[in-house]
């Protein structure tokens, strides 16, 4: 019997432990997430193809989907979900790795702690504080839970 997309989807369900190994494949992979910058589209590479990426719906900092083969079949902890969440420092693992892809500067302002807007002709039109690292350029260390949340930053 052949199976649907849809009657083969996971209902596989976030939790702390899921969300561990997600995020050591994350990180023993050299999986990175980068936001294009002329469509604000959010892409990371595969760990395991070379050459290929997918691609992360993203708004605020919640993942809501993603297109490898995890996330199309509804599995909410994916490796670049996590890769994601481990930059924003909503995640963080209990043991970390050195390698390439760990590091404690803030991601989106590359540890500087500002950022600068753009406008026509790539003009600068504002620099103002990092909206990640709030001006630290540093990422904090927050605890896992269940599933990350915007939240969880403030808290």
């Amino acid at each position: 019997m052949v199976q649907s997309h849809a009657q083969a989807r996971t209902t596989r369900t976030p939790s702390p432990e899921r969300w561990q190994k997600a995020a050591q494949r994350a990180i023993t992979e050299g999986i990175e997430v980068r936001q294009v910058n002329a469509s604000g589209m959010w892409v990371a590479n595969s760990g395991t193809a070379a050459g290929v990426a997918y691609m992360l719906e993203i708004t605020g900092e919640i993942v809501h989907t993603c297109t490898c083969p995890a996330g199309t079949f509804g599995d909410p902890c994916c490796k670049h979900a996590a890769r994601f969440y481990l930059d924003a420092g909503i995640l963080e693992v209990d043991e970390p790795k050195p390698g390439p892809a760990s590091r404690t500067s803030c991601f989106r302002c590359n540890g500087i702690g500002t950022i600068e807007e753009f406008g026509r002709g790539w003009n600068v039109i504002d620099v103002r504080s990092c909206p990640v690292c709030t001006g630290t350029g540093e990422l904090p260390a927050i605890p896992l839970h269940d599933h990350p949340t915007p939240a969880t930053v403030a808290a």
